[in-house]
């Protein structure tokens, strides 16, 4: 974690995704939450309610929040900033490819000794708020197939 800011530590495919100064995601959605399940319960015909069935954890959607903005702090001039942003900005979508293989997703608890680890791949990510290259908040949509968390403490 490069943040002092952010609570919970944040890495994706091993790249640190909480650089103030260029691409700082937050998890929002998916640590504590997010678990889907499979199966459904049965209607028994002439009798009352539903038989209940077991269910089994299936996925779980994870979501983050930042921004992705061009904060070289060697940029004097509007056009090095909109170029540290464009290069900022092409890392984020080969990172966040929707197209691409599930990477490891790590959380970095607060106690800084904590880590929840998983297994996810981008589902969408949506840029909101937009000042055209020169900075725009993300919220970016993800899915784990493993829905557990892996926790450890180092």
């Amino acid at each position: 974690m490069t943040s002092l800011v952010a609570t919970l530590g944040l890495t994706y495919d091993a790249e640190d995704v909480q650089s103030t100064d260029g691409i700082f995601l937050e998890i929002v959605s998916g640590l504590y939450d997010g678990i889907d399940v499979r199966g459904d319960d049965v209607t028994v015909p002439y009798a009352d309610g539903q038989v209940s069935r077991p269910r089994r954890r299936h996925n779980r959607k994870i979501g983050l929040k930042g921004y992705v903005r061009g904060g070289d702090p060697l940029a004097t001039t509007v056009i090095e900033r909109q170029m540290d942003y464009s290069t900022k900005r092409r890392f984020f979508d080969t990172l966040f490819d929707p197209a691409r293989l599930p990477a490891t997703l790590i959380v970095l608890m607060p106690d800084g000794l904590t880590t929840a680890t998983i297994e996810a791949r981008p589902l969408n990510f949506i840029p909101t708020l937009i000042v055209p290259s020169e900075f725009c908040y993300m919220d970016v949509e993800m899915l784990s197939v493993d829905p557990d968390w892996t926790w450890a403490a180092s």
